[in-house]
């Protein structure tokens, strides 16, 4: 090298130095030319650390100077900034600049209890009660990213049949550990186990067909999606933070199933991913417990220290979580004085309960209600009938026990033959009884006196099934006492609080009297039912527990948990209803599921579709059923109705409908071809939902300043087209619509497994369910934001519903409320409905 060259790194450098005068000259030059392109503003943000706390800042850049404009060159930002895109996703300049944010804690390594977890796309969130948890982000977001939390505890479970608690405030320092809420495969929703630590709490007890019992007792956990995530680069072993005063908006969801079967997943259809990417709001999906379980009322359940009756557990694990969101939503982003709840079904009816309660209706400020119904004694179970209910219905557990353990032969193979063969996963043995209830029933200590246990005469002590230890019409059960001295009644309670939830939840629908030595029907068989004492549905087996006639203060919140029927505090009470706006809708073929279910409750078997329709006789007594429900202690003194007045009324609903005998303009060309099924399709359609909803609406109108908004839901082509005889029977069915809420552009649902195909049926979205899903979703997203739906005017003003239709220009229209009423025959459900709350004491 000659002795006077310069060496290579300053060549280097002042080649560099060369290069970036010229790229600033040409850029000032530019800037010159057009000086709006100096001053154009630039969303940066950066992370920085004040007193102690991590903060995430957000401003606007202007690039005046040329040394500042000339360090924008590769990311438009200072250096130590970061654009707000990279920080706060594709979306995250919208609002974001000139904002701080506190930041919450720092992803920690992902071990012990959190090595399941994909440790670099995990965030740590710190809550007061339950600690640190940690979440994860969630694939397939297009807008904003999106981290879920797991089944995240919101309330100490108990014990069975008891109200759940707040969870303990930690007794001694919390040592720095993570709880895995990352970790929830699709395919995890299809186990029947749910019992290992990182998915306990997945689902509450419950029964499903094909699967049959799962699920665990102590459930009370909700998921969390939060859009409120922050990427901040360099840091280990995750960029991922919360923003936790994003102030977010809420949305609450409460899951349906007629208070028996449902998840707050429920196999991906309540994912919240593309939901909460589109609207950027906080979803909570939330557990309560269900079945027997969640809404048992028996005479001897009562609280040891007041002595109060308990019942409603189910609306009671709803009030702790609402409870818990309003304690620690804001960790998560969220804003807690802007909660949305949104239910749909069983879900909407415990929302009525909420309102009703001045209690839980502190805890949200907005509500949409989907297939909702306040004030149906279908639904809401009066508290005397229910009370004799659950008393036979434990009575029926134990005489199951019986039966299938000592009938004699041949009874016994062809009970077994109608009780899914008395499986040991819902039955239990009679030596299982004898060792952990002998105490209770003889009054002995088992361990000393084994040789008093005898199997024969064990066996006397429990109730027969088919009859329950019951009659058979309703009217109350006879008493008795074991030989410990115990009431037959509080000793079987006592006996089934020691039992597997297996062996107490004996089947789907409850039991009734009609069980008779005979095989039972398909439908039965597939649903492993016994049959011992309750109305036939519609009723639900399971449900909230009210006085029909008590008073405006009684609400579940406090006490034992017993309530007045919703509708009818809501119409009495003068205290304050401030909420910002209450909507709530129907599906056009509401009843389209039911009407599949109900002949075989009255031991038919319905016709597969495209053969012979429902019989006369058949449609007779599904009507006499609707028209005449036995609620025996609960009935006036004399009964419920009499002969005369329950001909009369089946008359009257027999002569509504003799009309409604096919397709028609305003009711749409579901569904089915049969004039009587059809009827019991719409029947059950009016009867539970639709005039339910107006008759709710309208209360609100004298009750409430919020707007109130109504929606009908028509769109009938989620069902795969392969299949076109169940799509032609369902139509709009009941819950359909939650696959429009919750889906998107990619297919229906949050994140159904084989997306586009769910389970290979060809489940997916038509260019008009795209843009049905598209407004339900933005509708509903602007609802829990306190926004304007300029497109659903408000039913206070225009007394007019929106419409989600196909078929119509851009796939909206509107009814009106009278012509809702008038299609579907609501003046004179009104005045049935007066009638049946007359025949309750």
């Amino acid at each position: 090298r000659p002795q006077n060259s310069v060496p290579f790194r300053c060549n280097g450098m002042r080649l560099f130095g060369l290069l970036w005068s010229v790229v600033s000259a040409s850029r000032l030059q530019q800037a010159q030319v057009n000086e709006v392109q100096i001053y154009a503003p630039t969303c940066c943000c950066r992370a920085v650390t004040m007193s102690g706390n991590d903060l995430l800042q957000c401003r606007r850049f202007g690039t005046p100077d040329l040394v500042a404009y000339a360090l924008s060159l590769f990311t438009g930002c200072p250096a130590g900034w970061s654009t707000s895109a990279a920080v706060l996703g594709p979306t995250g300049r919208a609002g974001s600049c000139d904002s701080q944010w506190n930041l919450g804690p720092k992803a920690q390594a992902c071990r012990g209890r959190t090595k399941h977890c994909r440790c670099d796309q995990s965030v740590d969130v710190e809550v007061l009660r339950n600690g640190r948890m940690k979440g994860t982000l969630l694939p397939g977001t297009k807008m904003r990213d999106v981290a879920v939390f797991f089944s995240v505890p919101f309330a100490a479970y108990s014990g069975r049949w008891k109200h759940p608690e707040p969870l303990p405030m930690p007794k001694t320092p919390r040592l720095n550990k993570a709880s895995d809420q990352c970790s929830m495969p699709w395919f995890h929703q299809l186990r029947t186990g749910a019992t290992d630590s990182i998915h306990r709490g997945s689902f509450c007890y419950q029964w499903l067909p094909a699967l049959g019992r799962f699920g665990m007792e102590s459930c009370l956990t909700l998921d969390v999606y939060t859009p409120a995530i922050a990427k901040l680069p360099g840091s280990e072993p995750s960029n991922l933070r919360l923003r936790t005063n994003a102030s977010l908006p809420v949305m609450v969801f409460i899951e349906g199933g007629g208070f028996l079967v449902g998840d707050k997943y429920q196999q991906g259809i309540y994912d919240g991913r593309k939901l909460v990417d589109k609207q950027n709001v906080v979803l909570v999906n939330i557990n309560y417990r269900l079945g027997v379980l969640g809404f048992l009322h028996h005479p001897y359940l009562r609280d040891k220290g007041s002595g109060e009756k308990l019942m409603n557990f189910g609306l009671r694990d709803q009030l702790e979580a609402l409870r818990w969101i309003q304690e620690n939503i804001h960790s998560f982003g969220g804003d807690p004085t802007r909660v949305t709840l949104v239910g749909e079904s069983a879900g909407a009816m415990s929302i009525c309960a909420h309102l009703a309660s001045p209690v839980a209706r502190q805890l949200f400020s907005n509500v949409i209600m989907e297939s909702l119904n306040c004030d149906g004694f279908f639904i809401w179970m009066p508290q005397r009938f229910a009370e004799d209910w659950g008393r036979r219905y434990l009575r029926a557990v134990f005489g199951r026990i019986r039966a299938c353990g000592a009938l004699p032969e041949p009874e016994r193979t062809v009970y077994k033959e109608s009780q899914n063969d008395c499986s040991p996963s819902d039955t239990a043995s009679l030596s299982t009884v004898i060792d952990r209830c002998s105490d209770i029933f003889m009054g002995f200590d088992v361990e000393q006196h084994l040789h008093l246990r005898n199997v024969t005469n064990f066996v006397q002590l429990l109730p027969l099934e088919w009859i329950g230890g019951c009659d058979g019409i309703y009217r109350g059960c006879e008493e008795r006492t074991f030989p410990s001295g115990l009431a037959l009644d509080d000793g079987l309670l006592r006996c089934a609080l020691r039992l597997d939830a297996g062996h107490v939840w004996v089947n789907q629908f409850g039991i009734t009297e009609r069980h008779a030595l005979e095989k039972s029907s398909y439908m039965e068989e597939l649903m492993g039912m016994a049959f011992t004492g309750m109305p036939l549905p519609p009723h639900l087996p399971w449900a909230p527990v009210i006085d029909p006639r008590g008073p405006k203060d009684l609400h579940y919140a406090t006490g034992g948990g017993l309530l007045t029927l919703p509708q009818k505090v809501l119409m009495e009470d003068d205290s304050p209803l401030q909420l910002g706006s209450i909507t709530a809708g129907f599906n056009r073929d509401e009843g389209t599921l039911f009407a599949l279910l109900v002949p075989h409750f009255l031991g038919y078997v319905p016709k597969v579709p495209g053969s012979e329709g429902m019989e006369d006789s058949v449609y007779r007594d599904i009507m006499e059923q609707l028209a005449c429900p036995d609620y025996g202690p609960a009935c006036r003194s004399g009964g419920c109705h009499t002969d005369e007045s329950c001909g009369a009324r089946l008359a009257k609903i027999m002569k509504e409908y003799a009309g409604e005998s096919g397709p028609s303009r305003a009711r749409g060309s579901c569904c089915s071809k049969d004039p009587n099924t059809l009827r019991v399709q719409r029947i059950l359609t009016d009867y539970l939902f639709v005039c339910p909803t107006l008759r709710f609406l309208e209360t609100m109108e004298k009750r409430s300043t919020a707007e109130l908004r109504l929606y009908e839901f028509d769109a009938d082509d989620e069902l795969p087209s392969t299949i076109p005889d169940l799509k032609h029977t369902l139509g709009a069915f009941h819950v359909s619509e939650l696959f429009f809420v919750f889906g998107n552009e990619d297919g229906p649902g949050g994140n159904l497994p084989l997306q586009g195909g769910a389970f290979g049926l060809g489940l997916g979205f038509t260019k008009q369910d795209v843009v049905i899903s598209k407004k339900m979703s933005n509708s509903w997203g602007a609802l829990v934001r306190h926004e304007e739906v300029p497109e659903w005017p408000a039913l206070n003003t225009s007394n007019r519903a929106i419409r989600f239709a196909l078929d119509v220009p851009g796939n909206v229209d509107y009814i009106s409320r009278g012509m809702i009423r008038r299609l579907h025959h609501c003046k004179f459900f009104d005045e049935l409905k007066k009638e049946m709350s007359e025949d309750l004491q």
